[in-house]
């Protein structure tokens, strides 16, 4: 329990950097969230039940 809690937080983390950068938009292609620019995904992340 306490690895997912940390990964949330470092998800969190990535999230915050991510949208720091200029015309970055988040989307949700598949269910899971990424982030682009031009529409192009530069990094995506994704957390299943079995992590953590």
């Amino acid at each position: 329990m306490a690895k997912r809690i940390a990964l949330k937080k470092i998800v969190a983390e990535l999230r915050k950097c991510a949208l720091g950068y200029p015309e970055v938009v988040e989307d949700f292609p598949w269910g899971h969230c990424a982030f682009k620019v031009k529409g192009k995904i530069f990094l995506s992340t994704y957390l299943d039940d079995k992590s953590g």
